[in-house]
């Protein structure tokens, strides 16, 4: 689908005579874009006639509804422009399928003015079998303006068959170097069913846009494709049944490529492709895709029911059985909601620990309330039985609230200011009694802490204290069972293992003990040689990570390369034998080698940060298999240049180009090369002149798969056919 303007004065022309001859065979058919709604089951029929195009232009505030468009006739076509504020197009189904190359090649046309809304509702569109045509013009079902600034609103459509995206809505991410610039408008994509669309089903751009409750059934490239800037997936399922499930990124030339970052929320898929190493998934799969059909969804499942808007919409989930989710992107979120239900229980990602940010669901007076405080990034979850959310409350950060497959917006339900007490006053004061009876047992300041077992133990405590040494009986070498004091953001925490009969001791300076680790076997704990029980004490679970643990670096691949860091750096165990100290590594710096054979891998245990990371060619060969910190990818563009080659060609001849990556003409090209006409995201064809100008630059990453070479006006002059300056031969690719 290129991003090209339309041709208006052709197509307003040609539209209004389409609707004139299509309307004169309808049934009760209005006025281009000013119908009024039908009743409930009511639609009209537009006929379009062979080689007709109905075009429908909606204004300002105008609504669009109720039509069935027939375009079975040879040469029949639609396209629907929605651009300008506050409109609606509902109710609408397309049939007969597309048998021509349409201009422009979107069934919908749409953008919304800044500050506005232009909602697509209800809609059923089915391409059928669509002719063979070339890629730059296969058919789109929605097409998204660069221009677009606003919000558009795609509830509940059904789209199929189309050879092009389903829904094509990244264009207003374009970044300012792009000839068609950006305008960063939003796309919220909700209960929708896409189905066998290639280029991809579902394809956005811009922050803030995202696709919830969705279903996206196979296509022969991308299911969801997150394009540019950072989307959103919640709560959907996809199943492409190919490697790109969802694909993040591309390769073009352009800003925001490179960086694209998809996030996905209870969303279910089995593949996923980071196309650059700047490109990020935030989350996992939450478990198998599951075929939901567009009637699960609130999608109609025919023509009639998109037409007649009979179709049902998703369920209100209240009153019901639901989980509710709390969330922030934006720091520590303080949550308060008020329910009437006949129980809730926190969830596993709860936080209920008896501490200053607990977690909590308590009822109060026949009401039920939920309280606590979410991190960025994190989820909290609590299990509703029969039960609605009454009142939420505004407290501190920015929340977002789900309530099974439903965004719950605060703005809808009355406000509750402050948290209620949260049971009955004489057991609320006698619990604290007993804390308070409890706690005068405590130690606390200067004692001597002593872990014994008449069995083999392992210990873990959690201290506020001022310091904390081990003694002479604890064993500090290091060792599988070491025993250690070590700090840890602000807290002590004694970690170690003691035999039958043994004892271990430590030195606490103004300290006192938070919480106790029930851990392998059974450990007695005295502070002064008082006998303390770990059930007066919270739990702590795991070890926490020291502040000086050893990172690992792991490398594979063919390469040479030096790593300099601010701690020290030695390899790891499994590898030293073949690293020698002072050739390969010293304190602060590894300098080595891979050669590229299967076995190509070393893994550096380090402290402190990486300072400075060359990488370079091995026996002129750099290939880059793993560059990971603790498992996690390292950005390689830093290291490395992961530009694209350059594709040059000159004389006179016709080719056609396919690549396993992407391809995008040099900037210096871009204006006279059309994006779907001559090339689109994996493919080029085009033709060169012979004059002393034809020569064309593209960008291609991945690796040549195809590349056919014709004659042009009966002459083959291949002056320039070159990759990165090296001359490439077209019968190396038949």
């Amino acid at each position: 689908m290129p991003d090209t303007p339309e041709n208006a004065s052709n197509e307003s022309i040609l539209g209004r005579r389409s609707y004139l001859k299509a309307a004169a065979g309808a049934t009760a058919l209005a006025a281009l874009g000013k119908s009024a709604a039908a009743s409930e089951g009511e639609y009209d029929v537009v006929k379009v006639s062979a080689g007709e195009t109905h075009i429908v232009r909606l204004s300002d505030g105008e609504t669009y509804e109720n039509k069935l468009i027939d375009i079975s006739a040879d040469g029949a076509g639609v396209h629907i422009y929605a651009r300008g504020s506050d409109m609606i197009v509902r109710n609408i189904a397309i049939v007969g399928g597309w048998d021509h190359a349409p201009s422009p090649s979107g069934a919908f046309m749409v953008e919304a003015d800044a500050g506005s809304t232009v909602r697509l509702e209800n809609i059923y569109a089915d391409a059928g079998e669509a002719g063979n045509f070339d890629p730059s013009d296969n058919p789109t079902g929605i097409y998204t303006y660069w221009s677009h600034a606003g919000t558009l609103e795609i509830d509940r459509v059904h789209l199929r068959n189309f050879p092009d995206n389903g829904i094509y809505a990244s264009p207003a991410g374009n970044p300012p170097e792009h000839p068609n610039e950006g305008s960063n408008g939003e796309v919220h994509v909700t209960n929708s069913y896409v189905y066998d669309c290639h280029t991809s089903g579902i394809r956005l751009g811009t922050d803030g846009s995202y696709a919830e409750n969705c279903v996206i059934v196979d296509g022969n490239h991308r299911g969801y494709w997150g394009y540019y800037n950072h989307t959103e997936l919640i709560d959907c399922d996809i199943l492409t049944g190919g490697s790109r499930d969802i694909q993040i990124g591309g390769s073009a030339d352009w800003t925001g490529h490179d960086t694209a970052e998809v996030t996905v929320r209870e969303t279910r898929f089995d593949t996923y492709n980071e196309h650059q190493s700047g490109n990020d998934l935030h989350g996992s799969s939450a478990g198998s895709p599951e075929h939901r059909g567009p009637e699960e969804l609130g999608a109609p499942k025919t023509a009639e029911e998109a037409a007649s808007g009979s179709s049902e919409p998703p369920s209100d989930p209240f009153p019901g059985d639901f989980t509710l989710e709390l969330t922030s992107n934006d720091g520590v979120s303080e949550y308060l909601l008020e329910l009437d239900a006949a129980n809730v229980e926190p969830g596993d990602d709860a936080n209920t620990h008896d501490h200053d940010y607990q977690d909590r669901a308590f009822e109060h007076d026949g009401r039920w309330y939920v309280h606590g405080y979410v991190g960025s990034g994190g989820v909290d979850d609590f299990h509703v039985e029969n039960g609605e959310i009454l009142r939420v409350g505004e407290l501190e950060g920015s929340l977002g609230i789900r309530a099974g497959r439903s965004l719950v917006d605060p703005a809808e339900f009355d406000d509750i200011e402050s948290v209620p007490d949260s049971g009955d006053e004489s057991d609320e004061e006698q619990e604290e009694d007993e804390e308070e009876e409890s706690a005068e047992n405590h130690p606390s300041g200067d004692f001597v802490l002593e872990l014994s077992s008449d069995e083999f133990a392992e210990y873990l405590l959690e201290l506020d204290a001022a310091s904390v040494e081990p003694g002479d009986e604890a064993n500090t070498w290091e060792h599988d069972y070491q025993d250690r004091a070590f700090e840890h953001d602000g807290r002590w925490y004694v970690h170690g293992y003691v035999g039958s009969g043994g004892v271990d001791d430590f030195h606490v300076e103004d300290g006192e003990i938070l919480r106790v680790g029930e851990l392998e076997g059974a450990s007695r704990i005295s502070a002064d040689g008082e006998e303390l029980g770990p059930d007066e004490f919270d739990d702590i679970e795991s070890v926490p990570s020291q502040t000086d643990d050893f990172r690992a670096l792991e490398v594979a691949g063919q390469f040479a390369y030096r790593v300099e860091v601010s701690g020290e750096i030695r390899p790891a165990e499994e590898h030293a034998e073949w690293l020698t100290e002072g050739e390969a590594f010293g304190d602060d710096w590894a300098e080595w080698w891979l050669s590229g054979n299967d076995g190509a891998r070393t893994v550096w245990e380090f402290t402190g940060e990486i300072t400075e990371l060359e990488l370079d060619d091995h026996d002129d060969e750099i290939e880059i298999r793993t560059l990971s910190v603790d498992g996690e990818e390292l950005d390689r563009s830093e290291y490395v240049d992961t530009s694209p080659k350059e594709l040059a060609v000159a004389g006179q001849f016709e080719y056609r180009i396919e690549v396993d990556g992407e391809l995008e003409p040099a900037e210096e090209h871009a204006e006279w090369l059309t994006e779907g006409e001559a090339y689109g995201d994996d493919w080029a064809e085009w033709w060169l002149s012979g004059s002393s100008d034809a020569r064309t630059v593209w960008l291609i990453t991945g690796e040549i798969t195809t590349l056919d070479v014709s004659d042009r006006d009966g002459t083959t002059e291949i002056r320039t056919l070159t990759v990165d300056g090296e001359e490439i031969d077209p019968n190396d690719y038949s």
